[in-house]
């Protein structure tokens, strides 16, 4: 048996430096896992020096540097006060030993969120670590299957700045869940969290109107196609093409206007697999 859990203990250490120390989890005769992030403050509130650790059963076995797939950016801890923590020992799969995952950030307005994730191989007697990107979402672990195993529940920002400005729509959900070091996209499985977000998107679709609405619009047909109703969605985008809804004043977007709109959206959606 191990420990299934979420830990974090913030410990401030001086001005200038700070360290997430690892607690002991587990019950006695149980594997105690603990994870944190270290690293030193500079000028300004920025990182630098950020480093993953792990302890099991009291000894360290991971003391890394924590590095993500970001050319020239310094990587920084997710910031705790959010429903995301910077750190979690949690269950990821079936597997009897947890996981650790840690949330990393690069430097941007928008991208990128990073989740570095360390699953204990016993053959190998180490731990081994993949790294997925969210890009400009911060993901949730929500078990949404009620079965003691979250998911990582996110959204497709990958249509950002495509069609439209990026507070100008919401995206579709992107719903994945872990599998032996890999983030497998599972969004098709879950038709009530997808018809809920078309239900919003639909909404804010008719508020933002006579607005430019191509990217509630990608969102709206790209939410159709996830419910296996792609014609569905296309129609409605030709209607809002008919009533004059798709035109918009931003034509540096890629999609072009009016009918060119259709096109350029279906090359996009099948791209990315939702055709």
């Amino acid at each position: 048996m191990y420990a299934r859990g979420f830990v974090l203990v913030l410990v401030l250490l001086a001005s200038t430096a700070a360290l997430w120390a690892p607690p002991a989890v587990g019950a006695p005769g149980e594997t105690r896992v603990g994870a944190n992030f270290s690293y030193h403050e500079v000028p300004y509130g920025e990182v630098r020096g950020l480093r993953v650790e792990i302890w099991r059963d009291g000894v360290k076995v991971v003391d890394r540097p924590a590095t993500i797939p970001c050319e020239g950016c310094e990587p920084q801890p997710m910031p705790g006060g959010y429903s995301t923590k910077p750190v979690r020992v949690v269950q990821l799969d079936s597997t009897p030993e947890p996981e650790v995952v840690f949330t990393i950030l690069s430097a941007g307005a928008h991208c990128c969120a990073f989740a570095k994730i360390f699953r204990w191989d016993a053959g190998l007697e180490r731990y081994l670590d993949s790294t997925h990107n969210f890009y400009d979402g911060i993901y949730l672990l929500q078990d949404l299957r009620h079965n003691g195993i979250p998911l990582f529940v996110d959204t497709d920002t990958l249509l950002a700045y495509r069609f439209s400005c990026y507070a100008c729509a919401i995206y579709p959900p992107q719903i994945s869940e872990y599998r032996t070091g890999q983030i497998v996209d599972v969004t098709p499985r879950f038709p009530r969290e997808i018809k809920e977000n078309l239900t919003k998107a639909r909404r804010s679709y008719r508020r933002i109107r006579p607005h430019d609405g191509r990217g509630m619009l990608a969102t709206v047909a790209a939410d159709y196609c996830l419910l296996g109703r792609c014609g569905a969605g296309f129609a409605f985008v030709r209607r809002a093409i008919s009533r004059g809804r798709a035109s918009g004043n931003e034509p540096h977007f890629e999609g072009s206007r009016g009918r060119k709109f259709i096109p350029a959206l279906r090359r996009f959606l099948h791209a990315h697999g939702y055709l």
